[in-house]
C-alpha cells in the first residue's frame, strides 16, 4: 500500500474520531457563570390577606440551563425562596403589595448554587374612587366625606405558575463528571 494513501487515511479517521463528541475529551471543570439566566414558576399562589414576611416559597425551573454541553440545572428542578415584604389590603384606597425573592436552586448534582432575583405584585389601588367619593359627598353633606376615607384597596396575589427570571449569584466551578451531556433538544417544563 502507497504510504501517502496510508498517512490519508490514518488522518481521516484521526479526524473523524477527534470531531465525534463522544470520544472527545470533555473539560474536567465548568464554570457557571455570574449572571446566567434561570427561567422559574412560582409552584403555588401567594395571597397578601395571608402572607407574612420569611414565608418560604418553591419554584420550578422551567428551561434547562447548559454549560459547555452540560446539562447542570434540568427542567423541573426545585428552586427556593420566601417573602421579603408584604402589605395587606390598607385604608386612602391603597392594595396590597408582596415582594418574592429567590435565594437558590437545586443542580443536577443534588447541591445548591444562590440566586438572586426579586419581584414586585401589587393588589388594585382604588384612591380614585376614594377622592371621588370625598368629593361628591362634600358637595352635599360635608360631615360624611371623610368616611371615604377608609376605603381600602384590593389584595394582591402571584398566581401559581407566574415566571420569574433569576440569575447566578457569583461563578460556581463544578466537575464536568457529575452532570450529563445535553440532548439535542433542550427539554423543557411544556414540553
Amino acid at each position: 500500500m502507497n504510504p501517502c494513501y496510508r498517512l490519508a487515511r490514518l488522518v481521516s479517521v484521526a479526524l473523524c474520531l477527534a470531531s465525534c463528541p463522544l470520544w472527545a475529551q470533555s473539560p474536567d471543570t465548568l464554570v457557571l457563570s455570574d449572571g446566567t439566566p434561570v427561567d422559574l414558576q412560582l409552584e403555588e399562589t401567594v395571597s397578601s390577606a395571608h402572607a407574612r414576611v420569611g414565608d418560604p416559597l418553591s419554584f420550578i425551573v422551567v428551561q434547562d440551563v447548559t454549560v459547555q454541553g452540560f446539562t447542570v440545572i434540568p427542567a423541573g428542578n426545585k428552586a427556593t425562596g420566601s417573602l421579603t415584604r408584604v402589605h395587606g389590603r390598607r385604608v386612602l384606597g391603597i392594595g396590597g403589595k408582596l415582594v418574592l425573592s429567590i435565594d437558590s436552586v437545586e443542580l443536577a448534582n443534588g447541591d445548591h448554587v444562590a440566586l438572586r432575583a426579586s419581584k414586585e405584585v401589587k393588589g388594585t389601588s382604588h384612591t380614585w374612587r376614594m377622592a371621588a367619593g370625598v368629593a361628591l359627598t362634600s358637595i352635599f353633606y360635608f360631615p360624611v366625606a371623610p368616611v371615604f376615607l377608609l376605603t381600602r384597596g384590593d389584595n394582591c396575589t402571584a398566581l401559581k405558575s407566574t415566571e420569574i427570571t433569576a440569575h447566578i449569584d457569583g461563578n460556581t466551578s463544578l466537575a464536568s463528571t457529575d452532570f450529563s451531556l445535553a440532548s439535542a433538544n433542550a427539554s423543557g417544563l411544556n414540553q
